[in-house]
């Protein structure tokens, strides 16, 4: 599902590698076929694929693929371990299928295939993915439990040298058919590419026809020795010089190099935590013994594993899932099911629809994930404090929120989903009026209106009377300006003029005047002269008599009932 969240309180990849396999002889039991345009592969059980599984997107399908070398031990690439595209790879999200088919169905799991638990990677340590010539592109992933019924294949440990060049290595892998497309991942095929050269900790393949390509990282590269398959290299890269990339020179890190640390890890004592800083998840997880208990580095609890997703960016799928492995078993837990709720009711409907849906569909899952306190705030004040917080400060308003009493909260949360359902998308010059029109009866829950006289003597100091629209009139902070002094009208953040009064340009200077509704509250030889609010039509303002309207007051004028008579007027 696309993510998008929840509005009251204010969501295929591919690696650049390759996978093959190979050996001298060549009676293993598959059809020669390229992985790029060849065919399926059935076969080769110990051959899966590394899968992804986002929270709030479900699973992903395949990125890379791996061998199991051991009954809970998998063999890959260490980039495929590592982050890649600003996506951070975590146990927690990393499951290795066994089957021939890793692209999700209707349904959000694997075509064809069984998940199993990933609960430990292990990098080699010399790899450095900031290395332009990766050395060591290797890596192992520790399973949760051991995989029984499935054979699993021994590494090479014997020596590779250049006898090996001009020999075909067999390819199992999940990757893509087209370099230049990357399409056609997730189904597992396989192919022969002879060696083309031996270096110290990689040997080169050479594209004959058929090859590796993205999403065969981490695939084996298989040899019949002494009538053993064994896999012989790792899929670490591809380097084509046409239109292709796929279709040129792949780079396999030899197994045999790297074998001792291989078997020391699955079938020796593993890596000390407290040499290796960066094995475990946090600091806190590394035991005296050396091992990891990654558990002490779940804290979070649901609301706080949210609010972290919520702060990576949009597009961050990486930082999310990250976010995600911090969370208690029962906080992921309440997270998988408001996921699956907003997923399986809200999914399709409409952005502006979605607050709604969420609230009449999913509110007890909302609830349960993110409990929320009461304090003693009424919804205006709360509602105010929203506003006033930063906006990067994506907790400010979950807090403000908190401290609202039961009432505030369930008022607000009405206008929040009435804003969300009538104007979004809207532009902010027409946002404001939408309000107005369509969430009246919300808004004024919320925030009942003052009322206030608008000729003045109802707003507390430092404030002034002013219309809300529709009749209704509040109290706004105000400089206090008295009767006929001068004024800024194009304020933007509070009034110019002291209750009772406006600011009224005449072309030219600025003065407050009072404002008035049929003749209230006028002096003697004045009248209320209007409107002055488009859309409000008994509100003006006070201005003196002048019944000929040569625009001297009759107080003034000579004869006020002609125009061509008044003081300094041609005689």
């Amino acid at each position: 599902m696309r993510m998008r969240w929840l509005l009251g309180l204010l969501v295929a990849v591919f690696f650049v590698g390759c996978d093959e396999a190979a050996t001298p002889e060549s009676n293993l039991e598959s059809s020669q076929s390229a992985i790029i345009n060849g065919d399926t592969e059935t076969g080769w059980p110990a051959v899966g694929a590394l899968t992804l599984w986002y929270p709030g997107y479900g699973y992903q399908g395949e990125f890379c693929t791996a061998t199991l070398i051991a009954p809970q031990w998998i063999l890959t690439a260490a980039h495929c371990l590592t982050e890649q595209e600003g996506m951070s790879m975590d146990p927690d999200i990393v499951y290795f299928m066994v089957g021939n088919d890793a692209r999700p169905d209707y349904q959000g799991n694997p075509t064809n295939g069984t998940l199993y638990d990933v609960d430990m990677f292990y990098i080699h340590p010399n790899y450095d993915p900031n290395d332009a010539y990766t050395e060591a592109d290797i890596g192992l992933v520790h399973l949760a439990q051991p995989i029984t019924g499935v054979s699993t294949l021994p590494i090479n440990t014997s020596y590779m040298g250049a006898s090996w060049v001009g020999s075909e290595l067999f390819y199992v892998g999940f990757g893509v058919t087209s370099g230049t497309a990357q399409e056609g991942s997730g189904l597992k095929r396989s192919t022969y590419m002879p060696v083309e050269s031996v270096g110290s900790n990689y040997y080169y393949s050479q594209f004959d026809g058929s090859g590796i390509c993205f999403g065969d990282s981490g695939g084996p590269g298989i040899g019949n020795i002494s009538g053993t398959n064994k896999v012989v290299g790792v899929n670490s890269s591809v380097a084509g010089t046409g239109y292709d990339p796929c279709q040129g020179t792949s780079l396999q890190t030899r197994v045999d190099v790297y074998s001792s640390w291989i078997t020391g890890i699955t079938g020796g004592t593993p890596p000390n935590c407290n040499s290796l800083l960066d094995l475990c998840m946090c600091d806190g997880a590394c035991q005296a013994n050396g091992t990891c208990n990654n558990d002490v580095c779940k804290t979070l609890d649901c609301e706080a594993i949210y609010m972290c997703m919520v702060d990576c960016p949009a597009t961050d799928v990486g930082c999310q899932a990250e976010c995600y492995a911090g969370g208690t078993s029962l906080a992921t837990s309440q997270l998988d099911s408001l996921f699956s709720c907003m997923s399986n009711y809200c999914e399709s409907v409409s952005d502006s629809q979605f607050q709604t849906c969420l609230q009449n569909n999913c509110s007890n899952e909302i609830d349960t994930c993110m409990p929320t306190s009461t304090g003693n705030l009424n919804c205006e004040d709360t509602y105010y404090c929203m506003v006033d917080c930063n906006p990067s400060d994506q907790q400010c308003p979950y807090d403000c929120y908190g401290t609202a009493t039961s009432q505030a909260q369930a008022q607000l949360d009405a206008l929040f989903a009435c804003m969300s359902d009538q104007c979004d998308g809207l532009p902010d010059d027409q946002y404001s009026q939408c309000v107005y029109d369509k969430c009246e009866s919300e808004l004024y829950t919320c925030m009942p209106a003052d009322n206030c006289d608008i000729a003045g003597g109802d707003c507390a100091p430092g404030t002034a009377c002013y219309p809300a629209g529709d009749g209704v009139t509040n109290c706004y902070d105000s400089s206090g300006i008295g009767a006929g002094g001068a004024c800024d009208p194009n304020l933007t953040d509070s009034l110019a003029c002291a209750d009772g009064l406006i600011c009224i340009s005449d072309g030219g200077n600025a003065l407050c005047i009072q404002m008035c509704v049929d003749n209230y509250p006028c002096s003697s030889g004045e009248s209320c002269k209007g409107p002055i609010f488009s859309g409000i039509a008994d509100i003006g303002i006070c201005l003196c008599t002048d019944g000929d309207n040569d625009g001297v007051c009759a107080d003034e004028d000579c004869d006020d009932s002609n125009s061509s008579v008044y003081p300094g007027a041609n005689e």
